[in-house]
């Protein structure tokens, strides 16, 4: 077993050396990888595009350890290196690692390293390539935050914006309140062209399942209480910016936006509608609310507020 914990600088000394030992063609690469996450990593795929293993990886990496093996190229082969890939698959949270290394014969040694699935945009994966004929391939994954706060392709949460009335309180966004005060729906709508994603309370918008220039209506997240009455004690608002730069629009309670009102937020934000009211995140949830929570995504520049169970954190 060629895996070890990653303090032991010993032991991993002992190993590589003994891997070294091994290797014994015109190519040859010594990989490690250095797992510093808390999940263990099983391998998935491996492929060589040129030579093969001249010692082959462990099949599960432990969490926080070191896993050595080595490549090279095949022996009697003329001007061939070794190029090849390992894929593990994390256990416990959906994401994958892939190792990818070439030593050419002829060209300057490469390696890269990267990460998919559900959960990778909260890893980080890093690699390093050493040079000459015999090289040191060095790979490290790191868990950046908790795997529960990321969704595809790469939202990360931000922060719960509040508490609205659920979704299913009343019949229909034109339904009477049953609260005395009146109510107004939060419906999300989705541009692909923008890669947008859109909540609003616009009367205007109430019956439209299509906006301009492609956003469609997919759900109905809560209820507020409308902006147009005075707000009920202990509320708060939910207000809308939109940045023409990003093609974005981006709501928030956040009171170091609120409070006072900022009309322009960088880069080019601009604050065009308060939405209505909402119950404070500070407190205990209200009976009859679900929680309204906001992600962002870097690829994309899209900020998202959603109480859709399947983005609870």
């Amino acid at each position: 077993m060629l895996v070890a914990e990653l303090n032991n600088i010993l032991e991993i000394a002992q190993k590589v050396e003994e891997i070294w030992s091994k290797l014994n063609t015109q190519r040859t690469v010594l990989i490690r990888l250095e797992n510093r996450t808390p999940f263990a990593l099983r391998v998935e795929t491996h492929h060589h595009s040129h030579g093969g293993f001249g010692v082959p990886p462990d099949i599960e990496v432990p969490p926080r350890s070191v896993s050595l093996f080595g490549s090279q190229s095949k022996a009697g082969s003329i001007a061939t290196g070794t190029e090849g890939s390992v894929t593990y698959v994390a256990q416990g949270t959906p994401m994958y690692v892939t190792l990818h290394w070439n030593n050419p014969f002829v060209g300057p040694n490469k390696c890269s390293a990267s990460v998919a699935g559900a959960s990778a945009a909260a890893f980080e994966a890093k690699s390093i390539s050493g040079s000459g004929h015999d090289a040191n391939m060095k790979y490290e994954l790191r868990q950046l935050i908790d795997p529960r706060f990321v969704r595809v392709p790469d939202y990360r949460f931000v922060r719960l914006e509040g508490y609205i009335l659920r979704p299913d309180l009343v019949s229909g966004p034109n339904s009477p309140s049953p609260l005395g005060t009146p109510i107004i729906g939060l419906s999300s709508y989705w541009s692909p062209s923008r890669e947008d994603n859109f909540a609003t309370t616009n009367p205007a918008f109430l019956h439209l399942a299509k906006l301009e220039p492609d956003y469609n209506r997919y759900r109905l997240e809560g209820y507020l209480f409308a902006p147009t009455a005075p707000p009920p004690a202990g509320t708060i608002a939910l207000r809308s910016w939109w940045s023409p730069s990003r093609g974005d629009n981006f709501a928030t309670t956040n009171s170091a936006y609120t409070q006072p009102l900022r009309e322009r937020l960088l880069p080019d934000y601009g604050h065009y509608r308060l939405e209505g009211y909402l119950y404070p995140p500070d407190g205990p949830q209200p009976k009859d609310t679900v929680p309204l929570y906001s992600w962002y995504s870097h690829s994309r520049g899209d900020n998202f507020i959603s109480s859709n169970p399947q983005y609870h954190p």
